[in-house]
């Protein structure tokens, strides 16, 4: 943690955006008499992002390109080089979810990102809950595979107290006589976010007493200074949710032993001086000093587009850190655009090589959209369309997928098997149960009571009020085809294995017997392939599947 006077903090202000990243910054070699610089290349949820991409984002007529790994590992080698030349340290973290999320990824289970990292010569990766989407044994292999340290203080053996054997808690290094303890935690809500049987191997501990207990051993085993990587985030709005932890901290105080967000940790666990954190894909450019117990936390986005890098200035003697500084004048996150930092051609032919072996198919043209279909809430037209492709494979009354499970949007355009794969790269399979009407409007209520809507629905139309108390909402219940809805009658549902697991709130569903449920084998990827190519050319529709009278008042 950062302790300064007020008169150091506003020195910090002012120093943090002085290293601009430019050649002549880069052989600076400017570091205070007592301090330690510790140059830190930061990741989080690459999610198999190693490839060469368009950044759309910034321009869609004219994207730039992206260079992927190719492009960090060129900002890498110099940064490495820099740190050579002036006898500082140069450390490489990511907090997690490494690979699930790309064919290079997904198909080679995890090996090909683990052989990246490698390569750039990573220190430590904390496990991310994704890093666990095909069971704890590819985390076996790419603990084997890799040459850095997999970490998770709180990732359990299941039912003892040892830490599971694929990672350590933490980890002690020792730069120019200055130890750092870095210790590494997963988030809990992993045990919502997971199939059980790929958790089945493991417990996950609460984050306070596993990060207490891994504090005392690595300030026992001499540690100066306390690191942390952790795969949960910073909130959008950083501040706001600040005021939110004062608050209630203030009236009713926390309840549980494990945390909403990265930033409740910093607050309630002192003594961290600089946590690297992730998991929410926002990054934050200027990182995030908490108010009062000084903890540096620093965050990048997601998929492989940025790298982050920081100068962090440690007191040799006592461990504190004094100063960082940002490699820009307004930001710690470098984009990796090809123009600016050009890219490495023996990468660029391994992971096209990698790519050649695992892809072979996927941009194959299967139909073709109109128009954009978005993304979002329940009612965007990406997540109906997927809910639809579901209840038309499953042949029932009604289908349910959870936002969560809508990963990209359809572009105007070709539709590839690559694109559903973007929409639907967690391999998640359709089920089928019979439930009664009665038991449908409870689960359905449930969803009405909840702040967002993140469950997708076809084959219904729900009217529901905003403002009456939770669990009391709806107010009337259609079908699309004229059925008329009664509580008492039974009715067909598809859905995700991962729901019938009672992940996203779907707790209602672990209810129904598992003898009583039709294990499809189907992934929802092929029903959605399938509906592409029955449906096509496709439009967007959006039928607000969802109706909020309050909103009308």
């Amino acid at each position: 943690m950062i302790r300064f006077s007020s008169l150091l903090l506003l020195l910090l202000v002012c120093t943090s955006a002085a290293l601009a990243l430019s050649p002549d910054d880069w052989n600076s070699s400017s570091v205070p008499p007592g301090l330690e610089r510790i140059t830190v290349v930061f990741t989080n949820d690459v999610h198999g992002g190693i490839m060469r991409s368009s950044a759309e984002f910034l321009n869609p007529e004219f994207p730039p390109s992206l260079g992927g790994a190719s492009a960090a590992y060129k900002i890498i080698e110099s940064l490495r080089d820099r740190a050579k030349r002036d006898g500082q340290a140069f450390m490489i973290f990511d907090a997690g979810d490494i690979y699930q999320g790309a064919p290079i990824g997904t198909r080679t289970h995890g090996l090909a990102i683990v052989d990246y990292l490698n390569l750039i010569g990573t220190t430590a990766v904390v496990v991310g809950n994704h890093d666990l989407d095909q069971g704890t044994w590819s985390l076996d292999s790419m603990s084997k595979h890799a040459n850095f340290t997999w970490l998770a203080a709180n990732l359990k053996e299941k039912g003892t107290d040892k830490v599971y054997h694929a990672v350590k808690p933490w980890k002690i290094f020792e730069l120019s006589g200055l130890k750092v303890g870095l210790i590494g935690l997963t988030t809990t809500a992993t045990k919502y976010m997971s199939f059980p049987k790929n958790i089945a191997a493991v417990d996950i501990e609460d984050e306070i007493p596993a990060l207490t207990r891994a504090m005392a051993e690595v300030k026992a085993a001499g540690a100066q200074s306390i690191w942390v990587i952790f795969h949960q985030g910073i909130e959008f709005d950083e501040d706001a949710n600040y005021q939110k932890l004062l608050s209630i901290e203030k009236n009713n105080g926390f309840t549980s032993q494990s945390v909403r967000d990265a930033q409740e940790l910093a607050h309630r666990v002192p003594g961290i001086d600089v946590m690297f954190t992730g998991h929410i894909h926002i990054g934050k450019p200027k990182g995030w000093v908490h108010p009062k117990t000084h903890t540096l936390m620093v965050q990048n986005y997601g998929h492989g587009g940025n790298i982050g890098v920081v100068d962090l200035f440690v007191d040799k003697k006592s461990g504190r850190l004094v100063k960082f500084k940002m490699p820009t004048d307004n930001s710690m996150l470098l984009l990796l655009q090809e123009e600016q930092w050009g890219r490495d051609e023996g990468i660029d032919k391994t992971i096209q090589a990698i790519v050649d072996t695992v892809e072979q198919g996927m941009d194959e043209v299967i139909g073709e959209a109109m128009a954009e279909f978005q993304r979002g809430d329940a009612n965007s037209a990406m997540v109906e369309f997927v809910a639809d492709a579901m209840q038309d494979y499953g042949n029932t009354d009604l289908a349910l997928q959870n936002t969560g499970g809508v990963r990209e949007n359809f572009a105007p355009g070709n539709i590839t098997r690559r694109s559903i794969f973007h929409i639907e790269p967690f391999g998640n399979e359709l089920v089928k149960f019979k439930v009664t009407g009665d038991f449908i409007k409870r689960l359905l209520e449930n969803r009405a009571s909840s702040d967002r809507l993140g469950t997708g629905i076809a084959g219904l139309v729900i009217t529901f009020d905003g403002s009456r108390p939770k669990e009391d909402r709806i107010t009337k219940i259609e079908f699309t085809n004229g059925k008329i809805f009664n509580r008492d009658s039974i009715y067909t549902v598809t859905t995700s294995d991962y729901l019938l697991m009672g992940n996203s709130g779907m707790q209602m569903l672990t209810t129904i017997p598992q003898d009583q449920v039709d294990w499809t084998g189907v992934r929802i990827s092929d029903a959605i392939t399938k509906f592409v190519t029955k449906k096509t050319p496709l439009q967007p529709v959006t039928n607000t599947r969802w109706i909020d009278v309050a909103e009308k008042k």
